[in-house]
């Protein structure tokens, strides 16, 4: 079972340090094949993702279920019948995710996504795809007893605003109906980018971590970090998960930024990770999330671009790169780790992007520094050994330091590439 650490910034597992890496596949409960299940799972617990992030209901743009299973019977509109659960379709969902947790994966369950929620952006001008909120309790509460006994974790919001009293209502209902069935499961909100989290869910105690998402604009890739940072100053400390970021693959208003690579999602990941998300990081690749399927209609183009099978989206390297963060944060006990302001470049853009983190007691200093470029830091590095890496070929060496007593400076690498320092003492 997954509970929060003493430390309320990162989460155990029976006990044990766990940093959860969770893939997105948002659609997956309705979209895949068995066989096609089977050989996704196999190929994420091969990479050590060890947690899959699925929305329990049908997503307003992951189009027209593969399977042809609807969660809720349908209208002669065509439109769902709230009052009526479609068994068939939760029996499948569960027969899934038990095959998942049986290979080591955490469920991370939206619950009830903006798109069936009164007065969000997802439902303007779709009157007939909101919930009636006197279902959403029953619904809430039928869905954490199906899946309870997976131990998943509840996203009790789905990439929502919290802007309207009724919303917000909705939410309230969904959290406690949760919590009623579940009172272990540790649930979360997942928000648009631009949403505060009101005080009444901030100060709540049903409420048991964060969950971020920065978004996937091309001239806000800096809200990998500074999202992290405000959550991380919030009066109420809690795990920080940063669990959207651009997906790999997609692009942004109409392709003006290109699409994310490799090194966008390996930058955002030991951002945040630097800036507070200790508890760890979703990644996402497009085409992937929707279980896009060649001459499948895509609803999201206008946001991301043109979607790549689901098969080429499983195979970017990107993934990769989440399993690699993984494994240094776990290999070198990053647990402890706390962000710090000992960045001295007099750029203020590097002092910003290069992110710096020690452990309390100075033991242990990590920076990631997104580009070749020297590293100038407020402390005396003598006496830590650093190791280096070139994160584009992980490749491990000696950094050259000049040490100080109130400042040091490593010396910029001779690779052109983002770079990553580990100081033990």
């Amino acid at each position: 079972m997954l509970t929060v650490s003493p430390s309320k910034d990162y989460f155990l597992k029976d006990g044990r340090n766990t940093f959860i890496l969770a893939d997105t596949v948002w659609t997956a409960l309705y979209n895949p094949t068995e066989t096609e299940w089977d050989y996704y799972l196999e190929r994420r617990h091969m990479q050590n993702f060890n947690a899959i992030q699925l929305s329990v209901l049908h997503q307003w743009d992951g189009g027209i279920p593969d399977s042809g299973i609807y969660p809720f019977a349908l209208k002669e509109t065509g439109n769902f019948d709230f009052y009526k659960l479609n068994d068939e379709y939760f029996v499948r969902a569960k027969k899934m995710l038990t095959k998942a947790v049986d290979m080591g994966f955490i469920p991370m369950l939206i619950i009830l996504h903006a798109s069936y929620t009164a007065n969000t952006w997802a439902v303007k001008n779709k009157p007939e795809a909101v919930m009636p909120l006197e279902v959403v309790g029953k619904y809430a509460e039928y869905a954490a007893g199906l899946f309870k006994d997976l131990n998943p974790i509840y996203i009790v919001a789905g990439d929502t605003d919290l802007n309207d009293e009724t919303t917000r209502a909705y939410f309230h209902t969904a959290l406690n109906a949760v919590k009623r069935i579940d009172p272990e499961g540790l649930t979360c909100f997942h928000l648009t980018p631009d949403t505060q989290l009101p005080d009444e869910f901030l100060f709540s105690p049903l409420l048991d971590f964060y969950i971020l998402q920065p978004g996937h604009r091309g001239d806000k890739t800096c809200l990998a970090y500074e999202m992290t940072q405000e959550y991380y100053n919030k009066s109420v400390k809690r795990p920080i998960f940063n669990g959207e970021f651009f997906y790999e693959g997609s692009s942004h208003t109409g392709e003006l930024y290109g699409r994310y690579r490799e090194f966008d999602e390996r930058r955002a990941m030991w951002q945040s990770v630097l800036s507070g998300s200790k508890s760890g990081i979703g990644y996402g690749a497009q085409g992937l999330w929707g279980w896009y399927r060649q001459g499948k209609e895509f609803a999201n183009v206008s946001f991301g671009g043109n979607a790549f099978t689901w098969q080429a989206a499983l195979n970017f390297k990107g993934a990769w790169e989440g399993s690699f963060v993984k494994y240094m944060f776990e290999q070198y006990d990053m647990f402890d780790i706390e962000p710090c302001d000992i960045i001295q470049n007099s750029h203020p853009l590097q002092r910003k992007e290069i992110r710096a983190a020690k452990s309390p007691d100075g033991g242990k200093i990590v920076i990631y520094m997104p580009y070749s470029e020297e590293v100038a830091v407020s402390c005396d590095l003598s006496g830590y050994d650093f190791t280096m890496i070139d994160m584009s070929e992980k490749h491990f060496a000696k950094p050259h330091i000049e040490c100080g007593a109130d400042k040091s400076v490593i010396r910029m690498p001779d690779f052109n590439s983002d770079a990553l320092f580990i100081g033990v003492k």
